[in-house]
This record gives structure tokens, C-alpha cells and sequence, in this order.
């Protein structure tokens, strides 16, 4: 019951954030009052928090194995929108106050909600995921470097002052989050299933707390700031689809380049409007907009994406395709007449919570299968393998109950006097070595069978 509560929340937030901006301007007074200014930068960092909770430090290896991916995204990021941002400004002669918003909007990370919006599209969710993350930890620089260029010669901007906000609301919670999922996964999970319904009802707060602040001159401002959020969000998320096809990316690829130009983190926007430019309230507007509006573009495009996906699905014969994983037998060999031993890890989540398996995982887009065994070895057990050598796949339909998964296992030697650091990461609640001779009767999966391959290899 309180997760169905908790995802209804979550799904709408277009809908929360336009009941409280609406609220806002029909009683702004008494908002004003309970949403000040000067407590969105913290709102904010509740929500970068929750962003942190929902990465590891993994997300981040993919700048290593798809580094071009992760560089025009990035790029593409930083100066489609940026640049869209002053060509409206310039183009609909846009307030000063105004354009300094909309330079804002262009000039910040990615949106925290692109993720979701790039699974429901059909796009490549771990490249979405890297890209928001590498482009947060860069704002600190990016964002004041671009606001003085853009905005610099008609306002003064410290730019100095905008790295220390930025790094005080946006990077040091999200670091918080990360280590937090790291060093204390069992707290991190629970705090992070209620984190997109919490972080829905904090953005429609920070929307109501700007509109409030600024709604004395939002009659006369609204319809030129939504034709520029409109025009900005849009454009961007053309630029990002037309890069990806320059760089001969695929659809799914296309599409994510796309959400994550097109989506910023417009709160961050407002945070750094109300801090840096407080005699300016409408400065904080473009970003309030944009909050509302690039969910809802998101939410269309996802859709639009989603049914043309199951539309060429339908017009071809689509057969039904595995799900690919990667296990590691690594035995040491034991003293002179002992038998020596095998890694396992305790599982953590279902299925097989509680039970001892191999270490392993599912392979990830851009790698090997020995890439992806390697790197779910050091993630689950901190030892880097050596040489691998390949056993017999399993891929029986009925060996993973949450569905056809194929595992290509490997087996991997350690030396006798290695290996006595292991410990468990990612999601192995314990990671140990353990005597050939009294590995338990039932490990999870199918992993005794995959141990009994390796050990008829030795």
C-alpha cells in the first residue's frame, strides 16, 4: 500500500507542481510567507541528496568503457543549451531579468528526472544516468563559466560565489547520497524508495516559494517566459536527437541525448537566481517554468518513443531475446594437502536473499562478457581477476526466476597468498573464502553447478 502511495506521488509531479504554482499566484502572500526565498538552496540539497542515493560508483565507470558517448553528450549538454538560451534571449528580446533566467535554465546540469523519463522512452538508461552525473560533478565549473560569459557583459555575476553555491547545494549532498549507498546500503535502500515521492513534493515547494516571490509582476512576464521555456526545451531536445545522429548513434542512444539536453536541473537554476540575484525575482522564473514543463514534454516524448518502439516491434517478427550475466568460480588452491578454497557472497536482495552464490552480475551495454565478469568481481568482492578462463554457459529457461537470463561463466585462478582482503560491495551482503569442503549443499541459482564445471576443469 505505501508503495503504490509513494509511486502515485511520484508520477505526478507535473500535476503537483501546477496545483502549488497556481496556488502560489492566486494566494502569494501567505506562501511567501511559508516558503521564502532564502530556503529553497536548501530544499534543493534535499533533493541532490536523493539524486546521490541513487547512484554508485559505477554509474561512473562507463566515462571509461564508452568515454566518446559520455564526451558529446556532455559537451552537447553544456553548449546546445546555453547558446539556444541566448539566441532566444537575443530573438524575442527577452527582460533582462528574463534572459538571465533562461541563461540559467541553459546553463545548468542535467534534470534529475531524465533518468526516469529516458527508461520510459526506450533509451540507454546507463549512458542517461552517466551523463547527469558527470555533468552535475562538472556544474561547479561549467555553469558560472557560462553565466559570465552569456550574461556578463550587462550584469554582474560572481562567478566565484556561484562555484561555492554550487558545490555547497548540489555537489556536497549528492556525494553525501553516493557514500551513504556505498557505506551504508541497508539505510540507503529504505531512504531511497521514498526519495522520488519526497524530492516530487520539494519541487513543487521551490515552484510555489518563486512564483510566490515574484507574482506582482507574473501576469505581465507569463506568457513571454512560457513561450521561452517552451521554445528552450524543446530546441534543446531537437539538438540533442540531431547530435546523436551526426555521431551515428543508435535510437536508443539518440533518444537519450535528446531527454538529457532537452531536461535540466531547473531547480538549481531557481537555487542560484533567489541566492545570486535576489533584486532580480523574475530571474528565478524560467527556471520555476521549466520545472513544470519539461516533465510534462518528457512524459510525451517517453510516450510518443514507447509506441513507436512496440510499432516496429509489431511490423517484424521479434524474437524473444535473454537476458546475458557473467559468474566467477576464483578457487585458491589451499596448503600442501588441503583443498583449497572457492569465493562466495552472501546475496543481499531477492532472489536467493540470504544464500551463498558466485560472484556475478548482468552484463552491461558497451562491454564483454569478460569485461562484465571482471568488473562484477572487483564490485562485489574487491579482487581484481587475473586470467580467465571460460566454462560451459548455463541457459536453462528455468534457472533465474526473474526470468531467461544465460550466464557465461568464468573461472579464475588466485594465488594462495592472495585475495585475503576481500570484502563484500555493491549488492553481496558478505563476501568470504570458503573450503571446498564445506561449501554449502544449496548455493543460489544454479552456482553448484557452474562450481562442479570449474572444478572438473582443474
Amino acid at each position: 500500500m505505501a508503495g503504490r502511495v509513494l509511486d502515485a506521488v511520484s508520477g505526478g509531479m507535473a500535476a503537483w507542481v501546477l496545483v502549488a504554482g497556481a496556488a502560489a499566484a492566486a494566494w502569494p502572500e501567505p506562501v511567501k510567507a511559508a516558503v521564502p526565498t532564502s530556503c529553497v538552496p536548501w530544499l534543493l540539497g534535499v533533493v541532490m541528496f536523493g539524486m546521490g542515493l541513487s547512484l554508485r560508483g559505477r554509474d561512473f565507470a562507463l566515462v571509461l568503457r564508452r568515454p566518446r558517448d559520455v564526451a558529446v553528450g556532455v559537451a552537447a549538454q553544456f553548449l546546445c543549451m546555453p547558446l539556444l538560451a541566448w539566441v532566444l534571449a537575443k530573438a524575442l528580446r527577452l527582460p533582462g531579468e528574463i534572459a538571465l533566467g533562461v541563461v540559467l535554465v541553459g546553463a545548468c546540469p542535467g534534470g534529475t528526472a531524465s533518468n526516469v523519463i529516458t527508461y520510459l522512452a526506450k533509451g540507454d538508461v546507463a549512458l542517461s544516468v552517466t551523463m547527469t552525473a558527470c555533468s552535475t560533478l562538472l556544474a561547479p565549473l561549467a555553469t558560472p563559466a557560462i553565466v559570465l560569459l552569456l550574461a556578463g557583459a550587462s550584469i554582474d555575476v560572481d562567478a566565484a560565489a556561484m562555484f561555492l553555491s554550487i558545490v555547497k547545494i548540489v555537489i556536497a549532498p549528492v556525494v553525501a547520497g553516493v557514500a551513504a549507498n556505498e557505506l551504508l546500503p541497508g539505510p540507503a535502500s529504505r531512504i531511497r524508495r521514498a526519495m522520488p515521492a519526497f524530492s516530487s513534493v520539494v519541487v513543487a515547494v521551490i515552484v510555489a516559494g518563486v512564483v510566490a516571490a515574484s507574482a506582482a509582476r507574473l501576469r505581465d512576464a507569463a506568457g513571454l517566459v512560457a513561450l521561452a521555456v517552451v521554445l528552450h526545451n524543446a530546441g534543446g531536445m531537437a539538438l540533442g536527437w540531431g547530435i546523436g545522429r551526426l555521431c551515428r548513434m543508435d535510437e536508443a542512444r539518440r533518444r537519450t541525448l535528446a531527454i538529457e539536453v532537452g531536461m535540466q536541473n531547473s531547480g538549481l537554476a531557481v537555487s542560484l537566481a533567489a541566492a545570486h540575484f535576489a533584486s532580480m525575482p523574475l530571474a528565478a522564473l524560467p527556471g520555476a517554468l521549466f520545472s513544470v514543463w519539461h516533465n510534462l514534454s518528457g512524459a510525451f516524448y517517453a510516450n510518443l518513443c514507447a509506441r513507436l518502439s512496440r510499432r516496429r516491434s509489431a511490423k517484424r517478427r521479434d524474437y524473444p531475446r535473454p537476458s546475458l550475466a557473467a559468474d566467477i568460480v576464483a578457487i585458491r588452491p589451499g596448503a600442501p594437502g588441503g583443498g583449497g578454497s572457492v569465493l562466495l557472497v552472501r546475496r543481499s536482495g531477492e532472489p536467493f536473499k540470504g544464500f551463498f552464490a558466485l560472484p556475478g552480475g548482468f552484463l552491461e551495454p558497451g562491454e564483454s562478457l569478460e569485461e562484465c565478469a571482471r568488473r562484477e568481481l572487483r564490485e562485489e568482492t574487491g579482487l581484481d581477476a587475473e586470467a580467465l578462463v571460460a566454462l560451459p554457459p548455463r541457459s536453462a529457461p528455468g534457472r533465474d526466476p526473474r526470468g531467461w537470463v544465460v550466464s557465461c561463466p568464468y573461472l579464475c585462478r588466485v594465488a594462495a597468498d592472495a585475495g585475503n582482503d576481500v570484502r563484500a560491495g555493491d549488492d553481496a551482503a558478505a563476501a568470504e573464502w570458503v573450503a571446498l569442503d564445506a561449501v554449502p549443499r544449496t548455493l543460489a541459482f544454479d552456482h553448484g553447478a557452474i562450481l562442479a564445471d570449474a572444478l572438473a576443469r582443474l
